[in-house]
């Protein structure tokens, strides 16, 4: 998995105006997005899938 820097990284606005585009992009690119705020990244969002792909990964580690 690796993030695409012209891709993955958006600022909230943008998010807030294109919230189904950035959901179908996320299911699409099973990808994380890293949401910024006044240029510095705050958070990451990620599809269901993935979510659900690293936490098993995650648990057959442990």
């Amino acid at each position: 998995m690796k993030i695409r820097l012209s891709e993955d990284i958006l600022p909230i606005s943008e998010l807030k105006k294109n919230t189904v585009r950035v959901m179908d992009q996320l299911k699409n690119s099973n990808r994380p997005m890293v949401i910024t705020i006044n240029g510095k990244a705050e958070a990451v969002i990620l599809s269901t899938k993935l979510f659900e792909k690293l936490v098993s990964e995650k648990v057959k580690t442990v």
